[in-house]
């Protein structure tokens, strides 16, 4: 099996909710026929497209570095020497449990370790919401354990090195899995 010199990790849901966007507008201009059904349509419209916007974002990992695209238009090039921290942790929207995602910070960034919940301690939330959301210094790649996401850590582990921090391996090493008795 020759071996992968790029990934593509993304996500279905930015077209979906795109064409929800665009169905809903659609109706609205044609079906409402009062105030209140167009509200309906357009609200709909504007919720779809917030979706839209966030889940239409993929990236893509070379061999070079890490293409930032949005709907299939790279819009930013991140190169491996540019990242100064990889991490696997919890994806930092405030659920509990969330899924794991490498977060990557940047040069310009700072590095954000997270407690023993997987998140980023509430006195630096603040700042990190601020370098992740608004400036752009860290992003984060949803890693999903079953599906693509043991290729991609081996991926950016071959191309970066090893992860500066693994949660995931953290919280083994502290709560390690019951022996099953049942399995004899």
């Amino acid at each position: 099996m020759a071996k992968k010199n790029r990934i593509s990790v993304n996500n279905a849901a930015g077209i979906f909710f795109f064409i929800a966007a665009v169905a809903a507008t659609y109706c609205g201009i044609t079906l409402a026929s009062d105030v209140v059904e167009a509200i309906i349509f357009y609200g709909t419209a504007a919720f779809s497209v917030f979706f839209a916007i966030i889940y239409g974002k993929w990236y893509m990992l070379k061999e070079t570095g890490i293409q930032h695209r949005f709907f299939g238009i790279c819009y930013r090039f991140t190169p491996w020497s540019e990242i100064k921290d990889v991490m696997r942790v919890y994806q930092q929207t405030g659920e509990r449990y969330a899924p794991l995602t490498l977060m990557f910070t940047t040069k310009r960034g700072n590095v954000y370790r997270p407690d023993e919940t997987g998140y980023v301690p509430y006195p630096q939330k603040k700042r990190f919401l601020k370098e992740w959301l608004l400036q752009g210094k860290m992003f984060m790649i949803y890693c999903a354990p079953k599906k693509w996401g043991p290729e991609v850590v081996r991926f950016v582990e071959e191309h970066y090195g090893p992860l500066d921090y693994d949660f995931a391996a953290e919280k083994e090493k502290l709560h390690p899995k019951p022996k099953e008795w049942w399995k004899k």
